[in-house]
């Protein structure tokens, strides 16, 4: 890459809203990750289609009722 040439967006890591207004954590071909408050369409797109196709995390649910002793006469 030469010095004329600005990075490039590659992929949008994350999204979060930070007082009302959408954030994106976006990473450019410099292998740098910087925050964005715009990205174009077919990277926002593109973002969504892989956070869709990737499964959820598990969650742990922890029952209120405490475990009772089985071997208690």
């Amino acid at each position: 890459m030469t010095k004329e040439q600005e990075p490039r967006l590659i992929e949008i890591m994350s999204k979060t809203r930070v007082t009302g207004k959408l954030q994106y954590r976006v990473k450019y071909t410099d292998g740098k990750v910087y925050n964005c408050d715009w990205v174009n369409r077919p990277l926002l797109d593109h973002y969504e289609v892989k956070r869709r196709s990737q499964p959820l995390p598990q969650m742990q649910i922890w029952s209120n009722r405490r475990n009772r002793n089985m071997y208690r006469y």
